[in-house]
């Protein structure tokens, strides 16, 4: 049973549990030679290495965590798609942001509330929830794809004559599926999955020439168009 993906008490209680074990499956010998001072020979008796628990305790709680497939944070698909012209091929762009993106960060849910004093007491008065941001870390190549793709999008939003832009022509879909790389294998219909409409906000790039070896990433801010668009939910 591989540790790595074991979290928490199910964790602590299976490193102890291997630590312990040996002279646990001992203790029943006659040759058997005595566990250092401090350590239980029996598996029914409560260890404080283990929390309290004894080490019967401690491999069901394993066992039980391992039964569980747990969702990995390296495991997520992500999809960008958008009806907006581009100078290039826009057909490519979903495609390149699926091979590219190494991170997604987001906050799904910021509720923000306006706290009023009521004598000594403070009374919550929510006042709305703030719009959703992505954060997409993804690589490039060399001709700037995605980088070109960005500020063709960025361009349209305010116009260099003062006027703004359509949202139609600036606006993407943004999905995330969480737990799984990809969308379409069994299982990932029923998983997680958030989907917003989005507009660019910002892009960061990062340079470093110490790093010859090392492919440049790019860190892609979009916000949320705004709060009465339904958010799509897996």
């Amino acid at each position: 049973m591989p540790s790595s993906i074991l979290t928490g008490s199910a964790l602590i209680a299976l490193s102890a549990y291997r630590n312990l074990s040996p002279y646990a499956q001992a203790a029943g010998s006659a040759s058997a030679r005595p566990p250092p001072p401090g350590i239980p020979n029996s598996q029914t008796t409560p260890h404080p290495l283990l929390g309290g628990i004894t080490l019967d305790n401690a491999r069901e709680l394993a066992r039980e965590f391992a039964g569980y497939e747990m969702a990995q944070k390296g495991m997520f698909h992500l999809e960008v798609t958008t009806e907006a012209s581009y100078r290039g091929d826009a057909s490519d762009i979903p495609r390149k942001f699926f091979l590219f993106a190494t991170g997604v960060s987001y906050n799904a849910v910021d509720l923000v509330a306006d706290r009023k004093n009521v004598g000594g007491a403070r009374v919550d008065g929510v006042t709305g929830h703030d719009p959703v941001e992505i954060r997409i870390t993804t690589m490039d190549d060399r001709h700037g794809t995605l980088k070109h793709w960005f500020h063709d999008l960025s361009e349209k939003v305010a116009n260099n004559d003062g006027t703004m832009g359509l949202p139609a022509d600036y606006c993407v879909r943004i999905a995330v599926r969480h737990g799984y790389a990809f969308d379409n294998i069994a299982g990932a219909g029923s998983a997680y999955k958030d989907s917003y409409l989005m507009r660019p906000q910002s892009v960061e790039f990062d340079f470093d020439r110490s790093a010859r070896s090392e492919l440049q990433t790019i860190q892609f801010v979009f916000t949320e168009f705004d709060t009465f668009m339904p958010v799509t939910r897996g």
